[in-house]
């Protein structure tokens, strides 16, 4: 039983320890998004973003409680937005990555209103 309890005491700090450092890096190592030689930056969304069309493999890049990390994603075009504007990833449905310079009031006013300020 003290192993047990030993194990998850550390499962615990060790989460503990990950949301800190993640918390900390997160202006330093911001999770960007790579397609068709377009970056986009990771927007939450206060409900679910529907994926459309897949578009293509892209890469997300970023860092974790591990380090940084690069892997392939599978790229979602959104209903209304042309992808050169924004997409989505069916990793994560409450999240829309806008390319730089776009803005919220770019996007269609169904979507806009869902995008975190």
């Amino acid at each position: 039983m003290k192993r047990g309890a030993l194990v998850l005491g550390a499962v615990l700090l060790s989460g503990t320890t990950v949301v800190v450092l993640s918390s900390r890096s997160e202006d330093s190592c911001p999770t960007t998004y790579e397609f068709e030689g377009r970056s986009y930056v990771v927007h939450e969304t206060t409900q679910e973003v529907t994926p459309r069309n897949v578009l293509g493999s892209g890469t997300e890049t970023g860092c974790g409680g591990q380090g940084p990390y690069v892997l392939e994603v599978e790229m979602h075009s959104v209903r209304g937005v042309r992808p050169y504007l924004a997409v989505v990833s069916a990793i994560d449905a409450r999240a829309i990555y806008l390319a730089p310079g776009v803005g919220v009031g770019d996007l269609p006013p169904d979507v806009a209103a869902v995008v975190v300020r």
